[in-house]
Protein backbone atom coordinates (compact mmCIF):
# COMPACT_ATOMS: atom_id res chain seq x y z
CA UNK A 1 0.00 0.00 0.00
CA UNK A 2 1.49 3.65 -0.85
CA UNK A 3 0.44 6.77 0.74
CA UNK A 4 -1.68 7.72 -3.28
CA UNK A 5 -4.01 5.20 -2.78
CA UNK A 6 -5.19 5.60 0.52
CA UNK A 7 -8.75 7.88 0.15
CA UNK A 8 -9.78 8.07 4.09
CA UNK A 9 -7.60 7.14 6.91
CA UNK A 10 -8.12 7.64 10.57
CA UNK A 11 -7.21 10.83 12.19
CA UNK A 12 -5.82 9.32 15.40
CA UNK A 13 -4.50 5.79 16.03
CA UNK A 14 -4.47 4.27 19.52
CA UNK A 15 -2.22 1.58 20.74
CA UNK A 16 -2.21 -0.32 23.37
CA UNK A 17 1.22 -1.30 25.20
CA UNK A 18 1.72 -4.62 26.43
CA UNK A 19 2.22 -7.57 23.91
CA UNK A 20 1.39 -4.74 21.20
CA UNK A 21 4.46 -2.46 21.45
CA UNK A 22 6.56 -4.94 22.77
CA UNK A 23 6.67 -8.65 23.80
CA UNK A 24 5.85 -8.50 27.70
CA UNK A 25 4.15 -6.91 30.29
CA UNK A 26 5.82 -3.80 32.22
CA UNK A 27 4.58 -4.57 35.70
CA UNK A 28 5.41 -7.93 35.66
CA UNK A 29 7.55 -8.93 33.27
CA UNK A 30 11.20 -6.54 33.63
CA UNK A 31 11.95 -4.22 36.57
CA UNK A 32 12.02 -0.85 36.33
CA UNK A 33 13.70 1.91 36.36
CA UNK A 34 14.92 1.78 33.54
CA UNK A 35 18.74 3.11 31.97
CA UNK A 36 19.65 3.25 28.17
CA UNK A 37 23.06 1.88 27.70
CA UNK A 38 24.18 2.68 23.72
CA UNK A 39 21.09 1.77 21.99
CA UNK A 40 20.06 -0.75 24.42
CA UNK A 41 17.65 -0.23 27.40
CA UNK A 42 17.89 -2.13 30.30
CA UNK A 43 16.24 -2.74 33.40
CA UNK A 44 17.44 -2.60 36.97
CA UNK A 45 18.50 -6.03 36.63
CA UNK A 46 20.72 -5.24 33.87
CA UNK A 47 17.97 -7.25 31.33
CA UNK A 48 17.58 -5.91 27.64
CA UNK A 49 14.08 -5.14 27.02
CA UNK A 50 13.06 -4.83 23.54
CA UNK A 51 9.93 -3.35 21.45
CA UNK A 52 8.55 -5.06 18.67
CA UNK A 53 11.31 -4.42 15.33
CA UNK A 54 8.34 -2.32 13.58
CA UNK A 55 7.41 0.24 15.72
CA UNK A 56 9.56 2.98 14.81
CA UNK A 57 8.62 2.19 10.94
CA UNK A 58 4.61 1.92 11.69
CA UNK A 59 4.64 5.58 13.99
CA UNK A 60 6.61 6.86 11.08
CA UNK A 61 4.17 6.09 8.74
CA UNK A 62 1.16 6.96 10.51
CA UNK A 63 3.03 10.90 10.68
CA UNK A 64 3.33 11.01 6.73
CA UNK A 65 -0.33 10.01 6.58
CA UNK A 66 -0.87 13.29 9.44
CA UNK A 67 -2.15 10.70 11.72
CA UNK A 68 -2.12 11.40 15.75
CA UNK A 69 -0.66 8.47 17.92
CA UNK A 70 -2.24 7.87 21.54
CA UNK A 71 -0.76 5.35 23.70
CA UNK A 72 -3.86 3.71 26.08
CA UNK A 73 -2.25 1.01 28.82
CA UNK A 74 -4.01 0.00 32.18
CA UNK A 75 -0.32 -0.77 33.25
CA UNK A 76 0.00 -0.31 37.09
CA UNK A 77 3.41 0.63 36.16
CA UNK A 78 2.79 3.61 35.06
CA UNK A 79 6.48 5.31 35.20
CA UNK A 80 8.46 2.47 33.91
CA UNK A 81 5.94 1.80 30.81
CA UNK A 82 6.02 5.78 30.36
CA UNK A 83 10.28 5.51 31.10
CA UNK A 84 10.11 2.73 27.87
CA UNK A 85 8.16 4.99 25.42
CA UNK A 86 10.62 7.75 25.85
CA UNK A 87 13.46 5.41 26.18
CA UNK A 88 12.73 3.89 22.67
CA UNK A 89 12.50 7.30 20.84
CA UNK A 90 8.93 7.35 20.33
CA UNK A 91 8.06 10.19 22.29
CA UNK A 92 8.45 12.37 19.10
CA UNK A 93 5.39 10.33 17.05
CA UNK A 94 3.22 9.73 20.39
CA UNK A 95 0.49 12.63 20.49
CA UNK A 96 -1.34 11.46 23.75
CA UNK A 97 -0.90 9.04 26.88
CA UNK A 98 -3.90 7.57 28.73
CA UNK A 99 -1.47 5.13 31.08
CA UNK A 100 -3.61 4.04 34.28
CA UNK A 101 -5.17 1.29 35.52
CA UNK A 102 -8.42 1.62 34.38
CA UNK A 103 -10.46 0.21 31.27
CA UNK A 104 -10.40 1.41 27.75
CA UNK A 105 -13.70 3.57 27.81
CA UNK A 106 -11.70 5.83 30.44
CA UNK A 107 -8.76 6.09 28.37
CA UNK A 108 -10.58 6.78 25.22
CA UNK A 109 -12.85 9.42 26.95
CA UNK A 110 -9.65 11.36 27.88
CA UNK A 111 -8.23 10.95 24.27
CA UNK A 112 -11.79 12.00 22.71
CA UNK A 113 -11.75 14.78 24.87
CA UNK A 114 -8.20 16.27 24.80
CA UNK A 115 -7.61 15.32 20.99
CA UNK A 116 -11.72 16.59 19.96
CA UNK A 117 -11.35 13.28 17.79
CA UNK A 118 -14.78 11.90 17.46
CA UNK A 119 -14.85 8.02 17.64
CA UNK A 120 -15.82 7.35 14.10
CA UNK A 121 -12.28 8.67 13.06
CA UNK A 122 -10.17 6.45 15.38
CA UNK A 123 -8.88 3.01 15.44
CA UNK A 124 -7.51 1.40 18.12
CA UNK A 125 -4.68 -1.80 17.99
CA UNK A 126 -4.71 -4.38 20.40
CA UNK A 127 -2.13 -7.73 20.31
CA UNK A 128 -3.54 -11.15 21.22
CA UNK A 129 -0.86 -13.59 22.11
CA UNK A 130 -1.32 -16.90 22.27
CA UNK A 131 -0.09 -16.71 25.83
CA UNK A 132 -2.10 -13.36 26.40
CA UNK A 133 -5.42 -13.58 28.27
CA UNK A 134 -7.47 -10.57 27.13
CA UNK A 135 -10.01 -9.36 30.04
CA UNK A 136 -13.07 -8.17 27.81
CA UNK A 137 -13.83 -5.77 30.57
CA UNK A 138 -10.78 -3.95 28.90
CA UNK A 139 -12.83 -2.96 26.28
CA UNK A 140 -16.53 -2.68 27.10
CA UNK A 141 -18.91 -0.34 28.94
CA UNK A 142 -18.36 2.43 25.98
CA UNK A 143 -20.23 2.64 22.87
CA UNK A 144 -17.67 1.37 20.35
CA UNK A 145 -20.15 1.55 17.34
CA UNK A 146 -17.58 3.60 15.65
CA UNK A 147 -14.04 3.20 16.43
CA UNK A 148 -12.71 0.13 14.28
CA UNK A 149 -10.47 -2.51 16.67
CA UNK A 150 -7.56 -3.53 14.85
CA UNK A 151 -6.83 -7.16 16.82
CA UNK A 152 -3.78 -8.73 15.90
CA UNK A 153 -3.44 -12.38 16.52
CA UNK A 154 0.68 -13.07 16.81
CA UNK A 155 1.36 -10.47 14.38
CA UNK A 156 0.96 -12.49 11.32
CA UNK A 157 -2.79 -12.12 11.25
CA UNK A 158 -4.97 -8.95 11.41
CA UNK A 159 -8.65 -8.46 10.66
CA UNK A 160 -11.37 -5.87 11.90
CA UNK A 161 -14.28 -5.31 14.29
CA UNK A 162 -16.69 -2.74 13.43
CA UNK A 163 -19.83 -2.18 15.88
CA UNK A 164 -18.01 -4.35 18.56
Amino acid sequence: MNLETIQKFPKLVVFDLDYTLWPLFVYIDCNPPFTKVGNEVRDKNGTVIKPYDNVPEIFQYLKQLDCKIALASRTTEIKGASQLVDMFGWDKYVDHRELFPADKPAHFANIKKATGIDYKDIIMLILFNVLFCFSLKNVTGIDYKDIIMLILFNVLFCFSLKNV
